[in-house]
This record gives structure tokens, sequence and C-alpha cells, in this order.
């Protein structure tokens, strides 16, 4: 698959939540197989978190270690997102949402076909976000918070790419 335009297409789940919660992820990216070894291509994603979610726009480089039916590779995606809240209402008044870097190193493997490759892969996702909101407090005044969140996942894909 050298000198190829390629589609690629991942769902996942991430791993890591405080509540224990295993949440979805999807990625689109289109891109160029210049060499088995690089494969450079640009993608959108959607991941969730707990209170928020983000649309991440990304970078993604992927490398084939043994160019063959069977191969094991690397990739490495480096984004900036944009929040999205998920606050129910808790006395809470959102006032303003920040996404941050996305960076997401891992590996896989593999199983190509003629027209295009079913893989597994693994992952870990650091995703930086940042929420402003008020908060009611006992005297019936308002509180602002700044969080500035990193999120931490272990993440599982299955993908295609044709």
């Amino acid at each position: 698959m050298d000198n190829t335009f390629i589609l690629s297409l991942l769902f996942g789940i991430q791993y890591g939540s405080e509540q224990g919660d295993n949440l979805a992820t999807i990625s689109f990216a289109a891109g160029y197989v210049f060499h088995p070894l690089l494969e450079a291509s640009v993608g959108i994603g959607f991941m969730q978190y707990d209170p928020v979610s983000t649309t991440t726009l990304f970078v993604r480089t992927k490398g084939v270690f043994i160019d063959g039916r069977w191969s094991p590779f690397y990739f490495a995606e480096v984004g900036s997102s944009r929040v999205h809240s998920s606050f129910y209402d808790f006395g809470l008044e959102l006032l303003d949402t920040r996404g941050g870097l996305m960076l997401h190193p891992g590996f896989g493997i593999q199983r190509r076909f003629r027209a295009g490759a079913v893989f597994l892969q693994m992952g870990y996702r650091i995703q930086r976000a940042e929420l402003n909101y008020q908060v009611s407090d006992f005297w019936g005044g308002t509180l602002e918070v700044q969080e500035r969140l990193t999120y931490r996942r272990v993440t599982v894909h299955l993908g295609v790419s044709f």
C-alpha cells in the first residue's frame, strides 16, 4: 500500500475514569501512505469524558514494522479539541469551556486485504480541558470556579482503512 490515499474509521473505548465509566470514542482520518513505515493523515474525533465530551482535530502518523498480511504498527496523534459540557443542573451555571491539547500514542496489529485493512490498536490518550462555572453558595451568593482538567485514558480501538 505504498503511495496510496487512505481513509480510516475507528471505534473504541477509553478506560480509566474515576467513576469506572468506560466511554466511547469514534474518529475518522484521511491521509496518504508514503511508505509502509510512514502514513500521515488528518482527522476528526469525538471522545467522551465525564462531565464533558470533546471534538478533536488531529494529525496522525502511523507506520508498519513488518510489511505483510499481519503487521504490527505504531501510531501517534496530536491535536486540539473543542469541549462540550455534559453538566446536569446541580446548581451550576456554566460560563465557559475550553478545549486543549490532545496526545495519543500507541501500537496495534493490522490485517491487510487487497483493498484495505482491519486493525486493533491500543493507546494512551492525554486530553486537556478547562471549565469555568458558577455555583450557588450557602449564603445565597455565587462562587466562580475554574477547573483545569487533564484526562488520562487507556484506549482500545477497532478500525478499518480503505
